[in-house]
């Protein structure tokens, strides 16, 4: 007969082999869940790059709107005013013919840069994928300006205004933009 103390130990070794065993089948199944969370650890990792690139990109074109826009306000406010100030009251027939020819290469150029910024401004907004910001660049656009120095100095002014609202108007969509993804981070 087997005594006692065999068994005892048969019984431990036994024991012991389920525990290892055990521990194994442990460890390989903790491997496996290690495995999976790093894989998913990397797809979040790539995933979080690719979003802050995004909002970077955005934030970026964005920033162009803005300055598209403030670039445009201040050459055609500037020619405007260049304007007001060449005209005296008598109007453009006391211009001369220097004055007159400055005039007419300041608004060349100024409508050089309104009609390029507004067709960048229009493609970002394109881009960017807001028909609000895209509304309010095409009213800027629709802004009808007045080089004309013949023209009253009142209705000058008016499409001064006209412009300096719709100039408004996009600049607080960019920033109501900006405001977006800052909070979205």
């Amino acid at each position: 007969m087997i005594d006692i103390q065999t068994l005892i130990i048969v019984g431990g070794l036994v024991v012991n082999a389920i525990a290892v065993i055990w521990n194994i089948v442990e460890t390989f199944r903790l491997h496996k869940q290690t495995k999976e969370l790093q894989e998913s650890n990397a797809k979040l990792q790539s995933e979080v790059n690719r979003l802050s690139v995004h909002m970077n990109q955005e934030i970026i074109r964005l920033n162009r709107v803005n300055e598209l826009t403030r670039d445009m306000y201040r050459n055609v406010s500037r020619l405007h005013h260049k304007l007001d100030l060449s005209v005296d009251n008598e109007g453009a027939d006391k211009l001369n013919v220097l004055a007159m020819d400055e005039l007419l290469n300041e608004a060349a150029d100024s409508l050089v840069t309104y009609h390029s910024s507004h067709l960048e401004m229009k493609a970002i907004a394109t881009v960017i994928g807001d028909p609000e910001l895209l509304e309010r660049i095409d009213e800027l656009r629709s802004n009808v300006l007045i080089f004309d120095p013949k023209e009253s100095k009142a209705a000058r002014q008016k499409c001064q205004r006209a412009f300096r609202k719709h100039t408004s108007a996009v600049h607080e969509k960019v920033y109501e933009l900006l405001q977006e993804v800052s909070d979205s981070t």
